[in-house]
């Protein structure tokens, strides 16, 4: 285990970890993701600026607090062996999905999110991790249950995990990660995940992540390149230049929150 800033990441083995690190070069200057340098730029500006708002999580975040948080998910991912592989966020609109979609894209991790919102029942679930055949699923504490019902199996695994899990049903499916308190069997906690530790670098020669949107059948509905997000984006900043912080609708869905989260940026 190695520590990673206020939480924990597993690593595959401390050489691995190290010589990850040093083939994505210290000297990380130049970011292959352009929202990355979006975001790095207007915080070098104004990073104090309050951003973005959840009424029902009680969150507000400035424009440096999205970059540390978003950084450290996708430092986080590349720390558990997500490269090359995906990882579909379940979440409702809220501080971690939008983490999670800009961290993936700073990390060139590819993220699905669902086109309604957050898990509907089991069935849908377990179409979605047939098709996507991802890597890591990440839902709210209060879709647990959902997940259990899914894959029952995970009900004997431990709460502390020390290797990636070995499903029957789902093989892909290495790490399961919700954001509730609690430890969970099988899964991992969010916040564990977060790394701020610096050793890990994002990468700077690859292709920034691209985002998905999924049905409940599973089915791609639409896959969205960085030059499309930002695009989306640069259309609704017209309508995002105010000085209040974006409020963000949980009952909506992710992608739109990420395109009014990066509209909000470029309207500073």
């Amino acid at each position: 285990m190695q520590r990673c800033g206020q939480g924990l990441a597993i690593i595959r083995s401390a050489s691995a970890a190290k010589s990850s690190a040093l083939s994505l070069s210290r000297n990380n200057t130049r970011q292959f993701s352009q929202v990355h340098g979006l975001l790095s730029e207007k915080v070098s500006q104004f990073p104090t600026k309050d951003l973005l708002s959840v009424e029902s999580q009680k969150l507000s975040w400035n424009l440096a607090a999205l970059q540390s948080n978003s950084e450290a998910l996708g430092k986080g991912l590349i720390a558990l062996g997500f490269e090359g592989s995906s990882v579909v966020s379940a979440l409702k609109p809220s501080g971690e999905q939008i983490a999670t979609v800009l961290g993936g894209n700073f990390a060139g991790i590819d993220t699905a999110v669902l086109d309604d919102g957050g898990l509907k029942d089991p069935a849908a679930l377990k179409k979605i991790l047939s098709e996507s055949k991802c890597k890591g699923l990440i839902i709210s504490g209060e879709d647990c249950d959902t997940v259990y019902e899914a894959i029952p199996e995970l009900l004997d695994q431990p709460k502390v995990l020390s290797e990636t899990l070995t499903l029957s049903e789902f093989q892909s499916l290495k790490y399961i990660i919700q954001t509730g308190h609690e430890t969970k069997s099988g899964m991992h906690r969010f916040k564990d995940i977060l790394c701020y530790h610096s050793i890990i670098p994002l990468p700077v020669e690859k292709d920034a992540g691209i985002l998905k949107v999924i049905a409940s059948t599973g089915a791609v509905k639409e896959s969205i390149s960085e030059s499309d997000l930002l695009a989306k984006a640069q259309e609704a900043s017209t309508s995002s230049a105010s000085n209040e912080p974006l409020s963000i609708d949980v009952s909506g869905n992710g992608t739109k929150a990420t395109v009014s989260t990066l509209a909000k940026i470029m309207s500073l």
